[in-house]
């Protein structure tokens, strides 16, 4: 029976695609093509909501798709009567946008799935894969976006994308403790943004304040930071790094998201050789024979 019904459907199609038994012209934004209203409505409550009212579309027997390329809604019905796959990296946003328009969550789980097989995300396309994912509600594409913003955020800092980020995405992003790279990074991309969208002084701060000032290279803070326009003109910026410096103990720049280390101290032939392991089980250090471990 399974086979017999998927026959049917193909049948169908075909019968669309050569332009017998339909009853509805459809005007795309790049062409023209015909199709069957009860097909439509068949595969789309969008579609039986227009065409069981008093909507135009209802009357005239004309479909206006203005958003749509002809191509994408091809596809989209022969993957639906078919049970193919014709989603790419050419087409895969337009079919995303027309599933929504058309509430066909079926091609959008296509969607969903030729992205987390697929998709590479770059520090030149994850902002906008990350809108997007947002958007369609595709959790696990979100996900990777922002997980690829805190392994890769100075690959993404050297992109002109950095000053386009929102207000919000911006303290999300710089928010996170995960962050893999140093925070003189992170202050550089807070200060590009900065720089280019001109926030009021009150946002300046709260960006200020999520950054970890304390682990900054006190020299970046004062040859990039402190003599810099965005700081000058503010005053609680400017009390921020100054308590900052006037505390700076000499600690070398780091990322938030430093590893454990456990530190233990070698004692072979009168000697104490301190060495550690980290916490991927990796020794570093001195070592020998017959020495034994005393955990500090």
């Amino acid at each position: 029976m399974d086979n017999a019904q998927a026959q049917l459907l193909v049948n169908i199609h075909e019968e669309i695609t050569k332009g017998t038994f339909t009853d509805l012209q459809i005007i795309c934004k790049d062409g023209t093509t015909t199709g069957s209203r009860i097909v439509l409505a068949a595969m789309s409550s969008y579609f039986r909501a227009m065409f069981s009212s008093d909507m135009a579309e209802s009357q005239t027997g004309v479909l206006n798709l203005p958003t749509m390329s002809l191509s994408v809604l091809q596809a989209i019905i022969k993957m639906y009567l078919c049970g193919v796959n014709l989603v790419n990296e050419t087409n895969c946003v337009q079919v995303m946008d027309a599933a929504e328009m058309m509430q066909l969550d079926h091609i959008k789980d296509i969607c969903d799935i030729f992205l987390k097989e697929s998709l590479v995300l770059t520090a030149e396309n994850c902002l906008n894969w990350w809108r997007l994912s947002k958007l369609y509600n595709f959790h696990d594409l979100s996900n990777r976006s922002l997980s690829y913003f805190t392994d890769k955020f100075p690959d993404f800092v050297e992109t002109e994308n950095v000053v386009h980020l929102s207000k919000e995405e911006l303290m999300e992003i710089i928010s996170k403790e995960e962050m893999t790279c140093t925070e003189d990074i992170i202050l550089k991309g807070a200060m590009k943004w900065i720089q280019y969208n001109n926030p009021d002084q009150d946002h300046v701060k709260l960006i200020f304040e999520n950054v970890r000032l304390d682990i900054v290279d006190s020299q970046f803070l004062i040859d990039e930071v402190v003599f810099s326009d965005t700081v000058c003109k503010n005053k609680s910026v400017q009390e921020i790094i100054q308590k900052v410096l006037r505390s700076y103990r000499g600690v070398t720049t780091r990322s938030r998201f430093s590893p454990e280390i456990s530190v233990f101290v070698l004692h072979h032939n009168n000697t104490s050789l301190l060495s550690c392991f980290t916490s991927d089980n990796k020794w570093g250090g001195g070592g020998g024979g017959g020495a034994f471990l005393q955990r500090q």
